[in-house]
């Protein structure tokens, strides 16, 4: 194809002797025609197969390294993100626990302290109730369901003789 001056490119193997050995070496080849004073000459470069291939070889080799080594980079910021995104979910979640527990402590704060003013408030209505049981100058007493006495005053434990904690718990 040369010979025709046509351009193109391609190989051929070459013999070389190695140590008194002849060895086969993969060629390439690229040409071009041109002309010089009216005649046509071509012109080819030939270079070693492995001069061209092995640079491209290495490059590719340092590519896939370099391709392993960012697969491996994004897979352990995956794992990092994910990672992080678990533990805030998890912080998340004690975090709404907490303002629940607070919410709840604080309603029982107020339940507590409500139930402590009724307390409060009922030992006053009590401790009225029996100041006038107590200094009423009539008979006045508290019997159960069963005709237990459950409170007497004074005036009723005098007259019927016998001291109030005597007659309390009993029936008639």
């Amino acid at each position: 194809r040369m010979t025709k001056g046509e351009e193109g490119a391609g190989y051929y193997y070459s013999v070389w002797w190695d140590v008194d050995k002849p060895k086969f070496v993969k060629k390439l080849t690229a040409f071009a025609p041109i002309r010089l004073q009216n005649e046509l000459w071509s012109i080819g470069i030939t270079m070693g197969y492995d001069e061209v291939s092995d640079p491209v070889k290495v490059y590719a080799r340092n590519i896939s390294v370099a391709m392993g080594l960012l697969m491996l980079v994004f897979f352990g910021a995956g794992i990092w993100f994910y990672k992080v995104q678990k533990t805030k979910l998890e912080i998340e979640a004690e975090v709404q626990s907490a303002k629940k527990l607070l919410s709840t402590n604080e309603r029982l704060k107020q339940e507590i302290t409500e139930r402590k003013l009724a307390e409060h408030n009922l030992r006053e209505s009590e401790d009225r109730l029996k100041a006038i049981v107590y200094n009423s100058p009539t008979e006045v007493f508290l019997q159960d369901k069963d005709g237990r006495y459950i409170l007497v005053n004074p005036r009723f434990a005098e007259n019927v003789g016998l001291a109030a904690d005597e007659i309390t718990g009993r029936t008639a």
